[in-house]
Parts: structure tokens; sequence; C-alpha cells
């Protein structure tokens, strides 16, 4: 330690690579001082007037949704072992363990851990969600450019499994499958304006870190666009991809990007309408192998502006039709 005049020049030992910017030498006065030294009592609060970051907004609209479906907050590590990343991940220069020695690269093979792990305590009902970042390791290194040598994205990811509702003895244990993860989708697109939900294997055009669902996602599947932009997946886990017991039920899993959440804006007052709505039904006499979502998509894509809404309301299937 050096004092030059009102400045204090620090110095920190060869053994002490963390000890980098002003904030470390601070947490070292800190700790020697003693964190318990510190007083507790309430300190004035003085309210200020910059506005709350559009991610915390964004995080806690989606905290909320997920939370009342009946999910619960996960709070994992940002380390992952080699199993559970895809892509580029990104080596950790001094990892705490070798079973953990990389930085994710998706929340969803991180949550199938936290799945097992309540698997091997005997709950067979889970249903998580994590928000978080996940990163991936580019080229910057080898090409001596000036781009970041490793990239971050925030994330929404939620894995649930086992029973529908709660067990009582006036109605059937059913399993959550298929449509009750649409239904969260849904749900989720319908609160959070997160996009257009369609079924099928994630294709299309992509802006941000590539999702590494090769290493989970079954055939069961739905990807998420908004304005053509590939922003989330989500599909019923591969059985390989999860060390599962014999008295599990299938999970389920999806991911997103947290920027597709809209933010809101507020509701403007609109008078109720002069004229009565009318509403049309549509028979179409199709392949089987046609989706109910592309037709859907090809009304809506020619559809006018006074169209509200959309469903599907019946399925005909018989000899006078002919087969398939």
């Amino acid at each position: 330690v050096e004092e030059v005049q009102d400045e204090l020049r620090v110095v920190p030992p060869g053994w002490r690579p963390d000890v980098r910017a002003e904030v470390d030498l601070l947490e070292e006065v800190a700790r020697r001082y003693g964190y318990e030294s510190f007083p507790h009592e309430p300190r004035a609060f003085r309210p200020s007037s910059v506005p709350d970051s559009p991610v915390w907004h964004r995080a806690a609209s989606v905290r909320s949704v997920l939370s009342a479906l009946g999910g619960l907050e996960a709070r994992s590590s940002s380390f992952a072992p080699e199993h559970r990343t895809a892509g580029n991940p990104a080596p950790l220069l001094k990892p705490l363990s070798e079973a953990e020695s990389l930085l994710r690269t998706d929340l969803v093979p991180v949550l199938l851990g936290r799945v097992e792990h309540n698997w091997s305590r005997g709950r067979r009902d889970v249903r998580l969600y994590e928000i978080g970042n996940v990163f991936q390791r580019t080229d910057a290194d080898r090409k001596g450019s000036d781009d970041l040598p490793v990239v971050e994205e925030t994330r929404v990811g939620f894995a649930i499994t086992g029973l529908r509702a709660p067990p009582h003895w006036s109605g059937n244990r059913e399993d959550i499958d298929l449509w009750d993860l649409k239904g969260w989708l849904e749900t989720l697109e319908s609160a959070l304006g997160l996009g257009d939900v369609r079924p099928g294997e994630p294709e299309g055009a992509d802006s941000g870190l590539p999702f590494g669902c090769s290493r989970w996602l079954g055939g069961e599947s739905f990807c998420i666009f908004d304005e053509g932009r590939l922003v989330g997946v989500a599909g019923r886990v591969r059985d390989e991809a999860v060390d599962a017991p014999v008295w599990a039920a299938p999970v389920y899993a999806a991911e997103f990007r947290l920027d597709s959440v809209s933010l809101g804006t507020q509701d403007a007052y609109e008078a109720l309408p002069t004229y009565p709505a009318v509403s049309r039904d549509l028979a179409f006499v199709l392949d089987r192998s046609v989706s109910a979502a592309s037709v859907a998509e090809a009304i809506r894509s020619r559809a006018p502006d006074t169209l509200e809404s959309l469903s599907l309301f019946d399925v005909y299937e018989g000899d006078e039709l002919g087969e398939g």
C-alpha cells in the first residue's frame, strides 16, 4: 500500500488475481472490518425518478403468470456439466469442480437436473421455472477482434411433470400431457404478448443465441415466433434426456427469450359496438396431415382487421369423406 497525497495505491499479491477493481478492494476492507459490524437499522428511503429496467418489468410479469399456473421459481447455478450444454459452451478459467466446469448454454437442461433431484426424494409432481442468463463462447479470441469472447442472453425456462391437479378422492389421477403444455403456452401468449405458438420442430429465422433443444426435445414440440423470429421452443422431453424412475410421469418443458415478452401498454377506452357481432362457421375437407394451426394461420393472413377471434370447434372423420 502506497499513499500518494489524497490517493491510495494498492497492489494485490500475485495469489489474488480476483482483486482487480475498486469494488474488490472495498469487499476486502468490509471483510476485515466484519460484516456483522455494519449497522442494521433501516435507513431513510429516498425516492428516485429513474425508471425501473425493462428487464425487471418483463421478469416480474413472467414470474406472476408462471406462479399463478402453479410453478415454483428455481435459482440454479450458472455452472453446468458438459452433458447439459450445447453449441459452443464457455469453459471456466478456475472451475470449482470438474463436474460443473462450463457456463450453461440453456435453462431447460439445468431444470431437468432439478426435476431429477426432486424424483430422487420421492416427489413425483414437479413444476419449476427459472429466469436467468445463458452463455455462448465466440471466436473473438481467435480472430483478435474487439468482440466479447462470451455473449449472454436472458431467458425463461420451465419444466412440468406429474399430476394435472392435486390428488382427490372425487377425481381421476391424470398426468400432465401435451395439451397442458399448450395451455401454459397459450396463457403466456395472451398474458405476456409472447408471440405465435405453432406446432412443429424449431425452424425459421432466428436471432440471438441458439437453442440447444436437440439434447432434450422429443417429437411432440412447439415453436414460438414473434414477427417471424424464433423466440422459444417447447415440447415433450425425450426419455433419454432424464434419469427417470419407473413411477415418473412424462416431462414437458419450454424455453423462450425474455426480450420477447411485451412490456404492456395502458388499455385505452373503447366504446361499445353499435352493431351486434357476426360469427361464421367455416368447414373444410382437408387431408389428415394438415394441422389446425396452419389453417388458422392461412385464415388470419387473408382476414380483415375486424376479425377478433378464431377457434377450432369440431373435427369430423367418416366414410362419407373417404380415408384420410
